[in-house]
């Protein structure tokens, strides 16, 4: 199973294609919608850095979803600089919807371009990722993009938790087919950036058709593939980059909102899985420490111990292959694989118990019922 994993990252890293080529210097105009709530700690760098993409024809919408911090207050000092900017108060977020879903439909209707460009309000964009997008658009027949950023880290838990992102696009799941097809649930959206014509979003319904969704990026995508339309997934890590949480804290909390939703959207499925992760990720670790023991003390290993320890050179070689192509450390590759798969089966208990079982999700000083609540669908 390790071997196909190797096989299919191989894939994923050969054919699936990157962000560049020749960027445009015209175009059809481009609107950027940003949602942001209690952002002040990096929303001033991201709205400086959209406001000064190359590409000329953009308009850059921000939506203060009623932020209690001091977003507000840099969000109108950064408008008062730049005609380029609009700022929407958001208004409060109506019985059925999530605050995301709302604060993008807000902006969305405030906005004009032919090309809507949603994203996070903690991205770093390069000057030419915008242009480079709509070069992409108009080539590509599509009706969505989505970029995979480069996930920076800091401190041994980010740079431990945090690749599981990459890991889980690049290694486990078959990206380089989902560009080849337009099967729905196979479409992969981000709040890093994902650019959708207004026509496809319009012909969806907008996100009052994903006023349920936790991630409302997949759905999105989802939905723009279910309508007819084409959508790609393009890797950016060399232009776009996130810092999506700080701290091992912020990974938790920020994490147990979603997993339920991913592991299937019920407890018995969302056990299963995380029963399979262990099996599947922890148990060759268990198996090869169980053969170095019978080594060390002179018995020699059973074929199973053999086959955990070959297991973990796969894995081993599947994470070094993965850490070199996006550029982070090579040992956290070798060594931090258990470590990450533990926390993340502990981060997927937390949200089942939290989300499944008490139906309780909190996200931004908001408190929600998950029971209506869906992942991407």
């Amino acid at each position: 199973m390790w071997l196909l994993v190797l096989v299919g990252e191989i894939l994923n890293l050969v054919l699936l294609p990157r962000l560049g080529g020749d960027p445009v210097s015209t175009g059809p105009l481009v609107s950027i919608v940003v949602p942001g709530r209690n952002e002040e700690t990096a929303i001033e760098s991201t709205i400086r850095r959209l406001l000064a993409q190359d590409y000329p024809n953009i308009e850059v919408i921000v939506v203060d979803d009623q932020s209690t911090d001091r977003t507000g207050e840099i969000l109108a000092r950064l408008a008062a600089e730049s005609p380029s900017l609009i700022v929407v108060a958001g208004r409060p977020t109506p019985p059925g919807w999530l605050g995301k879903p709302w604060a993008v439909q807000q902006g969305i209707e405030a906005s004009r371009g032919e090309l809507l460009l949603l994203c996070d309000a903690d991205v770093v964009y390069d000057p030419s990722v915008v242009s480079l997008l709509v070069s992409r658009f108009i080539k590509g027949d599509v009706g969505a993009i989505a970029v995979l950023p480069r996930f920076e880290v800091d401190g041994f838990w980010e740079a431990t938790m945090m690749p599981m992102l990459p890991f889980v696009f690049l290694a486990l799941s078959p990206a380089w087919l989902s560009n080849r097809t337009r099967i729905p649930i196979l479409g992969v959206g981000g709040g890093p950036g994902t650019m959708v014509s207004r026509e496809a979003w319009a012909r969806i319904g907008g996100h009052q058709a994903l006023r349920h969704a936790v991630v409302d990026d997949i759905s999105l995508v989802r939905r723009v593939r279910s309508a007819g339309y084409r959508s790609i997934t393009i890797r950016g890590e060399k232009h776009v980059s996130i810092r999506m949480y700080r701290g091992l804290r912020e990974i938790i909390q920020g994490f147990t909102k979603n997993v339920y939703f991913a592991l299937g959207g019920t407890p018995a499925r969302a056990l299963f899985v995380l029963a399979a992760a262990f099996i599947f990720h922890i148990g060759p670790y268990l198996l090869a420490l169980s053969g170095v023991i019978s080594l060390v003390s002179g018995s020699a290993p059973a074929a199973s111990e053999l086959a955990g320890i070959a297991a973990v050179l796969v894995i081993s070689i599947v994470r070094l292959i993965l850490f070199l192509d996006i550029g982070y450390r090579a040992d956290h590759a070798i060594l931090g694989h258990p470590v990450m798969m533990l926390g993340w089966i502990w981060i997927g208990l937390r949200s089942a118990w939290t989300v499944g079982i008490r139906r309780r999700l909190d996200w931004r000083g908001r408190r929600y019922d998950s029971a209506g609540t869906r992942f991407g669908d």
